[in-house]
């Protein structure tokens, strides 16, 4: 036991004395005893006591630093809006309504068609729709690669711009192939039977006219078809028919009438047509000396005919019959 302390009780006054292990004080004269402080368990308070300062000022210094953080993305985003907003709001000013514009394929939208004889055709655009978005061909703002002289089977493109269109353009380019073009005719063998009846047809009619006050022609019979051609723009057709020509003595002899037409184009089919830069009845002029029907225009052979085509007209073309 070590020697007493110089410690008075709290309660008497009188003198305390340290127990053995060093924790407790005695009161010899009225028992009161003093718990004497753990020094290791005052360092740990203090120690949590000081930790806990600690922590509650680094907590209160994150929070401050998240809040300062947050001010900070929040200003950068409205200068991020205001710089946009500076520059979006002059452009929308500029493009107008073509800021926000849907999306089309302006082909959609369009047909093309070709006309014209063949070397000579044409292009055509038609708007074959509009709504809300096109209106009109010059929204498409299409350019033609080759509008004028066309050939069948030529190939064109289209392209579109649309910068200044109301809609964006999905497809900005197509190509088309000609065809449809009226050709003129190089071959006997492209008419069918529907257009040889038509040209027949005509030119009985100018025969007609040509032997009207002729009744010594009788038996008129088609008998064949001549084309000399080209190959690609010129054509000439002879549309031959034999006769009878009765003659003043009581004889007769087979002479042939002829049906002429120049640059002939031929569509077939049902609704077979026709067309040609000129058309005519034409022939040699016959007479018989006395005979008093006088003089006619005709051929007296189907040779005759092939020479007068070989020598009135070009080398360069070609003759076929059918």
């Amino acid at each position: 036991m070590d020697p007493k302390y110089d410690l008075a009780c709290d309660r008497c006054g009188g003198m305390m004395t340290l127990s053995e292990d060093r924790k407790e004080m005695h009161c010899e004269y009225c028992g009161n005893i003093v718990v004497l402080p753990d020094k290791e368990q005052e360092e740990k308070v203090a120690y949590a006591k000081r930790k806990a300062e600690l922590d509650a000022q680094h907590e209160h210094y994150e929070k401050r630093k998240r809040m300062e953080n947050k001010h900070l993305t929040v200003s950068k985003i409205i200068a991020l809006l205001f710089v946009a907003g500076i520059i979006l709001i002059p452009a929308s000013c500029i493009a107008g309504p073509y800021v926000f514009r849907p999306t089309i394929n302006p082909f959609e939208y369009i047909d093309v068609n070709f006309e014209g004889v063949d070397g000579e055709g044409k292009a055509t655009v038609e708007l074959i729709k509009s709504d809300s978005k096109i209106q009109n061909l010059d929204d498409l703002n299409l350019k033609l690669s080759q509008t004028y002289y066309l050939s069948e089977n030529d190939v064109i493109s289209i392209s579109t711009n649309d910068l200044s269109s109301p809609c964006r353009h999905s497809v900005k380019y197509k190509e088309y192939t000609v065809t449809g073009l009226e050709r003129f005719l190089t071959d006997l063998d492209d008419i069918d039977e529907n257009a040889e009846k038509l040209i027949n047809q005509k030119s009985e009619q100018l025969i007609g006219m040509a032997i009207k006050d002729k009744p010594q022609f009788t038996n008129l019979k088609h008998e064949k078809f001549y084309l000399l051609s080209d190959g690609e723009k010129e054509n000439l057709m002879y549309d031959v028919y034999s006769a009878t020509w009765e003659l003043v003595e009581g004889n007769s002899k087979t002479v042939y009438l002829v049906a002429y037409y120049e640059n002939i184009i031929v569509h077939c089919g049902n609704n077979a047509t026709f067309s040609y830069d000129n058309c005519m009845y034409t022939g040699n002029i016959l007479s018989e000396g006395s005979y008093q029907n006088g003089a006619v225009t005709a051929f007296e052979s189907l040779r005759d005919i092939e020479l007068d085509l070989n020598t009135n007209h070009s080398p360069d073309m070609i003759l076929t019959e059918k």
